[in-house]
């Protein structure tokens, strides 16, 4: 597991061209996970990412409060689609962030389906149409297929400031929330999309899938995954 934070430190002390200021954040209470509903379709499981976890929910994507901690954890649906939220995500590297991991292998589905669910984004931006990274979809059999990821088209920046607005043309805003760095800016948002992809062999076993990065200006991360069988 790869948590590349120092989630220990607590405070801060800035200089300044004057005098001295002490920062102190305080780590809010993780809110309970909510328990699988009633009515949860048959025909889904979760994808587990949390053995490859590169980032903690509470902590990132983004630093000194700018996270995904007003996320609410546990089973729940997000715009169209039905998701299981834990304590960590896997974010990958972009040119702003180049100690983060490139490319995760072994997220295990161990199933047939015929569509998979990613809720994801990213940090920063490139001009629409840029593929920022690749999931790669390994069969049973060996075989493998890959899905571009494309800023405009699978995904958007997570963040946005007043009068912006984002709409993928392959995806949906499935979560939109604040943090502390949106706190600091009247109007901005951050936002989480969901995309999903048609499988072409929905009899054929997934193993397994391969999140990477293209290392473009963009950092991209990804929060739950659904298997759906029909």
């Amino acid at each position: 597991m790869w948590i590349s934070r120092d989630l220990a430190r607590t405070d801060e002390t800035v200089k300044a061209d004057r005098g001295e200021a002490t920062f102190v954040l305080t780590p809010k209470p993780n809110p309970k996970p909510a328990p699988a509903p009633a009515d949860l379709p048959r025909n889904l499981s979760f994808v587990d990412l949390q053995p490859r976890g590169t980032d903690q929910l509470d902590h990132g994507p983004g630093l000194n409060g700018n996270d995904l901690a007003e996320l609410p954890r546990g089973v729940q649906k997000l715009g169209e689609s039905w998701f299981r939220v834990g304590p960590l995500i896997i974010y990958l590297r972009g040119q702003q962030q180049p100690d983060l991991p490139a490319k995760v292998e072994g997220i295990k589905v161990g199933s047939a389906c015929a569509r998979l669910h990613f809720l994801h984004a990213t940090q920063q931006s490139v001009p629409a149409g840029t593929q920022i990274g690749t999931y790669t979809i390994r069969y049973a059999d060996r075989t493998s297929e890959r899905i571009p990821i494309v800023l405009g088209a699978d995904l958007d920046n997570w963040m946005t400031f007043r009068g912006e607005r984002v709409k993928p043309s392959r995806a949906t805003v499935a979560w939109s929330g604040e943090n502390a760095t949106t706190g600091l800016n009247p109007g901005a948002r951050v936002h989480l999309f969901s995309a999903t992809w048609t499988n072409p062999r929905p009899k054929e076993p997934i193993d397994s899938i391969e999140f990477e990065s293209a290392e473009t200006p963009c950092d991209p991360f990804l929060v739950a995954a659904t298997a759906e069988k029909e």
